[in-house]
């Protein structure tokens, strides 16, 4: 399946695009107590222990794009590609 090699100029992987990582909340009153730490920090900004923030996650996927529009689309544009394929889960 996918697309055939003759259709792929560039690929380009990131870990940068993935899913945010939540943490482990396997002990027991963990979620409850982040929860009452959220509300005072506030949901963008609180970060969950072994865990990520919205801003975290928003930072890192600015930096994508960055370098993404940037650097990467610029130097295949010199190769004469016009279509730009995201794949993410």
């Amino acid at each position: 399946g996918g697309l055939p090699e003759s259709q792929v100029g560039v690929v380009h992987v990131s870990p940068q695009i993935r899913e945010q990582e939540f943490g482990n909340f396997q002990h027991i009153g963990l979620h409850e107590a982040a929860r009452v730490q959220q509300a005072i920090v506030g949901r963008f900004y609180y970060r969950r222990p072994n865990a990520e923030s919205s801003a975290d996650v928003y930072d890192r996927v600015s930096s994508f794009w960055d370098v993404l529009l940037d650097d990467t689309l610029p130097k295949t544009a010199s190769e004469n590609l016009r279509t730009c394929l995201i794949v993410t889960h």
